[in-house]
């Protein structure tokens, strides 16, 4: 008769304890991914959100009050707006993946017309302000397509 070799049960249900705890390390690391890819694109569309009813709210009181010019009440809730995004990303904060679409929403450099009251507006209210704004306007200068916003 045949005995059974318990120690090589015991490496045999160490093994498959070992291999286990392997694939369920692996489940956890895919679902951690995951969450941070929907944290990610939650971030996106909350910044795109918030930009987004910020211009159409002052582009709404532009149009219907037939300005000339945008009022400083109106640049300063776009300007601190973007403001707290910079902050944001330099201090680390949001993902690569959310910084690089931050960047693509605000490249105001492509094609941008320097003479419209929009851009005219926020570079007379950065130069006006540049002691309360000294983090965002080397921020802005940093990148080619924000540059423009700078120049004064």
């Amino acid at each position: 008769m045949q005995t059974i070799d318990w120690d090589a049960v015991s490496a045999l249900a160490d093994a498959v304890m070992a291999l286990t705890a392997i694939f369920a390390a692996l489940y956890v690391l895919k679902q951690y991914r995951q969450s941070v890819r929907l944290q990610e694109i939650q971030q996106i569309l909350d910044m795109y959100r918030d930009a987004d009813s910020i211009l159409n709210r002052v582009t709404t009181e532009f149009q219907q009050n037939n300005q000339v010019d945008f009022t400083e009440s109106q640049l300063r809730s776009v300007i601190n707006l973007i403001d707290v995004h910079e902050r944001l990303i330099s201090q680390r904060l949001l993902s690569t993946r959310v910084s690089n679409f931050y960047y693509d929403f605000l490249d105001i450099g492509r094609g941008s017309d320097k003479t419209n009251s929009f851009h005219s507006g926020v570079n007379r209210f950065l130069q006006e302000n540049q002691d309360e704004y000294r983090h965002l306007i080397n921020s802005l200068k940093s990148r080619e397509s924000t540059k423009s916003l700078t120049e004064w």
